[in-house]
Order: structure tokens, then C-alpha cells, then sequence
């Protein structure tokens, strides 16, 4: 029945374009197109009309990349931060820097929450903190956003009290968020409890051998020189664990080193 009333809807209003001033039909058929989204011919009208919404919606079935669909998103993307963002996205794919930064900054002045994430990802991965702090700010009423951007800075920066809380604030959001997994599974959070509470810098003098680094194939051998990875972000926690997989596949090495795993970088089984 609805399908039925808005089609009838849809045929009066393509009559009334015709003999009346479409100035008048805009706020009609924005209502119309919010509630029937799904109508084709409803937003062929709206199209006709020229109405953002139904413009929108057209820029998102266009081919990306296209001209038209170009064309159509630059002349959304000031008024729709998800456009600017789309639009920055594809300038990055196709190594057109300066169009890409125009449109990623619009985005974020339009408050767009993923905007702002990657920028400041972006700043965090180039060492400028001041920026990404402030940039942060932004975020604070998207709280998942806000406490990973947080705990990912904090990481960066090597700040373990600002680790500790970001991560209790940001496991309350989502205990199953992908970077709470990966800093369980360096245990960089014991870590930075046993640093912050003793105040003072853990070393590598009493850690237990892993037995798998520690032992020949036979289990048999062990060797008391060993050689500890320290990393302080989560990328190089994961190249480390690449390479000392690698440097244990090689038997002259595991027979005369132990390739430990320092507290913020230990594989859990």
C-alpha cells in the first residue's frame, strides 16, 4: 500500500513540476524522499529538481572516479562531510595528494568523525603529537573513536599512565576492539602497570627462556645467552615477532641464543 501511494505521489508531483513553479515542490519533495528513500522515480524528481538528497543518493550509484560522479561529488562535498571524505579517499588512491588533503580537511571542518580519525592517525604516524592532540578533541562524542585514537597516541609516545587509562576507557567502549586484542597479546599492558606502579624501567634480567626459542628440536638443549626485542609501538611489535619467527628457523642461532620476549612484546599462545 505504501509502495502503491507514494508512486501515485511520485506521478502528481512529476504534474505539478509541470504547471507550477518548482520553487514550491522543494520542502514536499524532501519530506517525500526522506520517507520513501527507495523510490526510484521519487528521486529522479528530486534529481530534476536539483534536491541534495536525491543528488546524494545518485553520487553514491555513480561509477566512482567517473566524471559525472567528479563532478556531482565536488558540488556536494561543501555541504556533505561523508562526500568530502569519499572524495579525499579516492584523490589518495590515485595520488592526487593536494585534492586529497582539500577535501579531507573540508571533511573534518564539517566535524565528519572518520575524517578526523585518519588525519590523526596520519599525524601520530609522522611524530607531530601536539597536532594529533588537539585534533583528537574532535572526537570526544564518538567515544570508540576518541579512546582508540587515545590509546594509539599514547603508545606512540610511550606514555604508560595515559596507556593504562586509555585502554580501561576504551575496553568499557568495546573489549573486543582489534588493538585491544593486539596489546593483550603483547602483554604491553603488564608492562606498563609494573613500570608505572614500581617507577622504575623493567629490565631483562630475570625473564623466564621460551621454550620454543630456548630448545632445539629435541628439547634437550638450552643456552644461557639471550637476545630480547624492545619496541615501543604496535607496529614494531609485530615486525619483531616476524623476525625472530624467521631468526628461529635458522639452527646455528637457537643453539647459541635464546630470542627472549620482553615483557611488552610476548607472544601469547
Amino acid at each position: 500500500m505504501k509502495v502503491f501511494l507514494s508512486i501515485i505521489c511520485s506521478i502528481l508531483i512529476a504534474t505539478l513540476v509541470v504547471v507550477l513553479n518548482p520553487w514550491l515542490l522543494n520542502k514536499p519533495v524532501d519530506l517525500a524522499l526522506t520517507q520513501f528513500p527507495n523510490q526510484p522515480q521519487l528521486r529522479d524528481i528530486g534529481v530534476k529538481l536539483d534536491r541534495p538528497i536525491a543528488l546524494k543518493a545518485r553520487f553514491y550509484e555513480l561509477e566512482p572516479g567517473s566524471k559525472p560522479w567528479l563532478k556531482l561529488g565536488r558540488k556536494l562535498a561543501p555541504e556533505f562531510a561523508d562526500v568530502s571524505f569519499t572524495l579525499s579517499q579516492h584523490f589518495i588512491r590515485t595520488n592526487k595528494q593536494h585534492q586529497a588533503n582539500l577535501w579531507l580537511q573540508k571533511a573534518i571542518k564539517l566535524g565528519y568523525g572518520p575524517a578526523v580519525y585518519a588525519q590523526a592517525l596520519a599525524l601520530i604516524d609522522n611524530k607531530e603529537y601536539e597536532q594529533a592532540e588537539t585534533l583528537i578533541e574532535q572526537l570526544r562524542e564518538q567515544p570508540e573513536f576518541y579512546w582508540e585514537i587515545r590509546l594509539r597516541l599514547a603508545l606512540a609516545q610511550e606514555n604508560g599512565r595515559d596507556v593504562l587509562e586509555a585502554y580501561k576507557q576504551l575496553s568499557k567502549q568495546n573489549s573486543n576492539h582489534p588493538i585491544i586484542n593486539q596489546v593483550q597479546r603483547f602483554a604491553i599492558i603488564q608492562y606498563w602497570q609494573s613500570t608505572v606502579n614500581s617507577a622504575s624501567v623493567i629490565t631483562n634480567k630475570n625473564i623466564e627462556s621460551d621454550s620454543r626459542g630456548s630448545r632445539l628440536a629435541a628439547g634437550k638443549q638450552v643456552c644461557n645467552t639471550s637476545v630480547g626485542f624492545y619496541a615501543g609501538d604496535l607496529e614494531a611489535l609485530q615486525r619483531a615477532e616476524l623476525l625472530i619467527d624467521e631468526v628461529r628457523q635458522q639452527v646455528f642461532l637457537i643453539m647459541n641464543f635464546v630470542f627472549q620476549s620482553h615483557n611488552t612484546f610476548q607472544k601469547q599462545n
